[in-house]
């Protein structure tokens, strides 16, 4: 009887949901796009989730855990704040702009630590806020001494609204290639004690994330959000204003607010036609960042609102930070995916209110050069896929969850690979361009069909008569070209048309029609102008030399990239009257020791060698009374500054430095082989994130310290340091430190391992030191140091030795027992 009963039920049901089953098989049949969201998402899914349960794998992948408390009263405070801007939208159907969202006080913890914050809501779209407060996106800043993740400006996002991992898998692709990308970690939430699902946490903008990228701290800018106002119409200034981050900390600290200035400057410069693109931007960069956009359908990120910019104050060129890419694969149920290189190419290049500096990039040959060389490396190997292969059991893992926490499409790597071969098609398809020839008006008309920039290189009339030609034509875009008469062929109405695509050797024949007529159908910065006259130049070897071995030099003189500067040997170069050699060449300086090579200042000027392809010598060179380069609001730190430009210094000396640092270099490989430093204002040499050897050298005589490390390799041997202010070694910034056979002789301090620095000392000697040795942390970012030292002769062993760190002396363990040391050594 009761099975009879339950035979009865099944069948009512079965026959009450036919209906809604046969409705549901036609309209997938009927939508396209709907029936690739079953088979792609939904069958795998569940797919998954069956071959989960019954293997009983239903453990949660171990990923950070945080907790976020809210007090009641300020849970209501940003309930409120939220409705009321819920409300203001739908009583207004295009409104779209900021608003300000109000901080309120909160508490984050982590582990052990717990961080005082102060949180509001993030974003100016709804999707940031309209599904209630457990789901709202927020940002947050530590305000207390703690670091979370070592940063103080964090986001709180859903992973859908960063398109779950594609968002993930771009900014950490772009870090591993050298640029300033924002960290983002997943994390599971829990907010006010309840579990609340995976979010990722996203890393702000602010000194830390500069820093961490290993550049020296600027300023962090944006377009301010007037790109669009309230009414979803454009300004009327057709370019819009910089803004920076953080702008009250900057106005109150001197070198920042003349940082800033410099870059206020440089971009109203380019605005009105007085530089180029390349005087104003890191091109390289952007090339590279801007092929990456295409290769990951990232173009969001191009857009005004969401440009943010880092303005290099060694370089003194603006620089890309990535973010917020927001790939179109994200709307795949809602509309097909479009090949979103091709779509926004046109409006890259022409569109100044959506792409404002892009305009100023695309006209520039020096970027269309090498973006043409980014995009096509990138599209020939497979640096993007490995990168996802690498992430892949992360993928796996946490898709299930992202899958329950919002009805998203899985990861499908297959849409960048499909679409990085699109993009790769564009630079061997045969359908490259289309010209014709007009007899009668003698034009050449070329139309582009690729999103690539090409060059016409050649015209052949038969095999006999072939005129050169140097034209660019830009993508999508035609342009015409003048051809004499008398060279126009009209008998068989034929001709052969040479390009290449710009920058590349990829040579492409096109055959065309003759037909007999058309149908109806200051201005550049002194600090990079080229001033000829005072060089000789071989053109033929790329070289170029002063014409006179003594100079006096009474303005800034500036020499390009492409060249090898030679300094010959018995040269004196004098710099005066704040003049300044600003370099972008490989430089030769070799003298001799009868014929040494002097560059001395009045004390105004000094050197600045940067972005360099090959490594500098500089041989039996003395370096007299330089000071550090500066022009307007703009300033480097060093007397002698080598910046992402690789150099050896052998038998030099550098003496009466007037500037912070000597000798600065940064992001460079090195070498400094028996050389002399003697009576420096501050440091004698300050290396920011390079890697090198200091051997066979003296230092004496410095003003502050006497070697200063940050976030590099060093090796140091036989090296002698005498009467030095501060610290002779000063390693920090997770430095990698090796000493070897050195003597110190009357110094503040000896050594000083900070802030999550290794440092290792072998037969080592340090006598009338205040304090021999110290070991602490200085910037809260960074964690605890060690410093091992071998066979170390010390007159007194007075070590300051912080908490936590870690210090070996002849093979014996001393623990730290003092608090805040560096508030001791230098607050007193």
């Amino acid at each position: 009887m009761k099975k009879r009963l339950f035979q009865i039920i099944l069948i009512v049901i079965l026959i009450s949901i036919s209906p809604i089953i046969y409705i549901f098989i036609k309209n997938i049949q009927n939508d396209l796009a709907l029936r690739e969201y079953v088979a792609e998402t939904i069958i795998p899914r569940i797919r998954k989730d069956i071959n989960r349960f019954f293997t009983f794998d239903n453990k949660k992948d171990e990923i950070p855990i945080i907790y976020l408390e809210i007090e009641d009263e300020n849970y209501n405070k940003l309930e409120k704040q939220r409705k009321k801007r819920l409300e203001k939208i739908e009583s207004s159907e295009n409104f779209v702009g900021q608003d300000n969202w109000k901080d309120i006080k909160a508490i984050i913890k982590f582990k052990e630590e717990k961080h005082n914050i102060k949180l509001r809501i993030r974003g100016d779209m709804p999707s940031n806020f309209n599904r209630g407060l457990e789901n709202c996106s927020y940002r947050f800043d530590i305000i207390d001494e703690s670091y979370l993740f070592g940063k103080k400006k964090l986001s709180l996002v859903r992973p859908f609204l960063e398109n779950n991992f594609y968002s993930y898998i771009f900014s950490g692709f772009l870090e591993n290639e050298g640029f300033i990308s924002t960290d983002a970690h997943f994390v599971r939430l829990y907010l006010n004690g309840k579990e609340n699902g995976i979010y990722i946490l996203q890393e702000g903008f602010s000194k830390e994330l500069i820093e961490s990228s290993d550049y020296r701290e600027g300023v962090i800018l944006r377009f301010k959000n007037d790109c669009i106002d309230c009414n979803n119409s454009y300004n009327n200034t057709g370019f819009p204003e910089l803004d920076a981050y953080n702008e009250k900390k900057i106005v109150k600290d001197t070198v920042l607010a003349n940082i800033f200035a410099r870059a206020l400057l440089k971009m109203n410069l380019l605005k009105f036609g007085q530089i180029s693109a390349s005087q104003c931007f890191n091109v390289s960069k952007f090339a590279k960042y801007i092929a990456l956009c295409d290769m990951f359908l990232a173009h969001h990120s191009l857009t005004c609102h969401n440009v943010k910019l880092y303005f290099n104050p060694v370089n003194d060129k603006f620089e890309p930070i990535a973010w917020d890419p927001s790939s179109f694969v994200r709307y795949k149920l809602n509309l097909p995916v479009q090949n979103g290189f091709n779509e926004y190419a046109g409006k890259n290049y022409n569109n100044k209110h959506s792409f404002p500096i892009y305009p100023f990039l695309f006209s520039d040959t020096i970027f269309i050069n090498a973006f043409n060389n980014e995009l096509y490396k990138y599209a020939n190997d497979t640096s993007i896929m490995n990168f996802i292969s690498m992430n892949q059991n992360l993928i796996n893992n946490l898709d299930p969850e992202l899958y329950r926490q919002n009805f998203q499409p899985q990861f499908n790597p297959d849409l960048i690979l499909g679409n990085i071969k699109d993009i790769l098609n564009n630079f061997t398809t045969d359908n490259r361009l289309t010209a014709r020839l007009f007899y009668n008006e003698g034009i050449l008309m070329v139309r582009s069909n690729i999103p690539l920039a090409i060059k016409i290189t050649e015209i052949y009339m038969d095999s006999l008569t072939k005129i050169k030609l140097d034209k660019i034509i830009m993508p999508f875009q035609y342009d015409t070209i003048v051809i004499p008469k008398k060279f126009i062929r009209t008998d068989d109405k034929k001709f052969t048309l040479y390009s290449t695509i710009y920058g590349l050797d990829l040579k492409q024949k096109y055959r065309g029609r003759i037909f007999s007529k058309v149908d109806n159908s200051k201005s550049v910065l002194v600090l990079e102008y080229f001033d000829k006259s005072l060089f000789n130049i071989n053109e033929i070897n790329k070289t170029i030399s002063f014409k006179l071995k003594s100079i006096e030099l009474l303005k800034d003189i500036y020499i390009p990239s492409g060249y090898t500067f030679i300094i010959e040997e018995g040269s004196n170069i004098k710099l005066r009257n704040n003049s300044n050699i600003y370099c972008e060449s490989t430089v030769f300086a070799n003298g001799t020791k009868s014929k040494n090579i002097t560059i001395s200042s009045d004390g105004t000027g000094g050197l600045l060698i940067k972005n360099t392809s090959e490594k500098s010598e500089f041989i039996n060179v003395v370096f007299d009374n330089l000071n550090n380069p500066e022009d307007n609001n703009w300033t480097v730190t060093g007397a002698i500054t080598f910046y992402e430009a690789d150099v050896k210094f052998t038998n030099c000396t550098i003496k009466n430095n007037k500037s912070e640092d000597a000798l600065n270099i940064i992001r460079s490989n090195f070498v400094i082989d028996s050389c002399t430093i003697n009576s420096t204002y501050s440091d004698a040499v300050d290396i920011d994130f390079g890697k090198g050897v200091i051997k066979n050298s003296s230092i004496k005589n410095t003003g502050n310290d006497a070697l200063d490390f940050s976030g590099s390799e060093i090796k140091i041997y036989n090296v002698n340091f005498f009467d030095i202010k501060d610290k002779a070694v000063s390693s920090g910034e997770k430095s990698n430190v090796l000493v070897d056979n050195v003597s110190i002789n009357n110094s503040y301090i000896g050594l000083a391992s900070k802030d999550d620095s290794k440092f290792i000392a072998k037969n080592i000697e340090i006598k009338n030191s205040k304090y021999t040795v110290t070991v602490y942390q200085k910037k809260g970012e960074f964690g605890a140091s060690s410093l091992e030292i071998e066979n170390g002769e010390f007159e007194k062993s007075n070590f300051l030795i912080e908490e936590k760190s870690n210090f070996v002396y002849n093979y014996k363990k001393i623990i730290g027992d003092k608090k805040n040391v560096y508030d001791f050594l230098y607050k007193e």
